[in-house]
């Protein structure tokens, strides 16, 4: 589904172009509806603090209210900033 592809564009966005995610080192956005009944989940974390290797995960399932009946994606990638 497109809301796990757009969650993380948004985080990578945020993060490395708008440089907006600097502290704290984790940085979480949960249950983020969209017009067309999907909702995302970003979960941003630097364990080692700045300069360390970033792991983002997105998650996204629609329709939101769905259970197991709904459709699911997640990404996870790992980067250094």
């Amino acid at each position: 589904i497109y809301s796990a592809d757009q969650a993380l564009e948004r985080a990578l966005y945020l993060d490395r172009v708008a440089n907006a995610i600097v502290a704290p080192p984790d940085y979480t956005e949960e249950d983020i509806v969209l017009a067309n009944g999907a909702c995302y989940t970003i979960v941003l974390s630097r364990p080692g603090g700045a300069g360390a290797f970033t792991n983002l995960n997105t998650s996204a399932t629609y329709p939101c209210a769905a259970n197991e009946q709904g459709a699911r994606r997640s990404f996870f990638i790992r980067y250094q900033k």
